[in-house]
């Protein structure tokens, strides 16, 4: 999967979390509505746990007319009950939306870990199975 730098809600390490909060990033797209409906494949948002969360992670997508107030959900995941490293949550860039957008990061958040950007090739192939054993004489 192809990740635009420009296109990161967080730093590539992730954002530490400590309670409820935005993005480390704002994206703009450069104009008040945007036209992402007519990208090439559907436009997603990739959370990854990093670290584990420890209590409860909302991750939702807001968006605003102006880059640094007025920020309204567009687009919510489930509610996560301590999410460990590892778990994604993909959430779908919608159609219509505001020039600004930033993750946030809600619930009962004590610590952990996220990592999100956006990208329009999500990859959720399958893990190969563990190799058996060879065992010799």
């Amino acid at each position: 999967m192809i990740v635009d730098y420009l296109m990161m809600f967080t730093k590539d390490e992730g954002q530490k979390l400590s309670a409820a909060a935005a993005s480390d990033f704002r994206l703009d797209f450069g104009q008040p509505k945007p036209t992402t409906g007519y990208a090439y494949g559907d436009l997603v948002a990739v959370f990854t746990v990093k670290a584990d969360v420890t209590g409860n992670l909302t991750i939702s997508l807001q968006d605003s007319d102006t880059e640094t107030s007025g920020f309204a959900d567009v687009s919510t995941a489930v509610t996560l009950a301590a999410p460990k490293a590892g778990t994604q949550i993909v959430i779908p860039i919608p159609y219509h939306h505001k020039r600004y957008m930033q993750a946030n990061f809600a619930g009962a958040v004590s610590g952990g870990t996220v990592h999100g950007f956006i990208t329009s090739g999500f990859q959720d192939n399958a893990g190969f199975e563990q190799a058996p054993s060879i065992k010799t004489a």
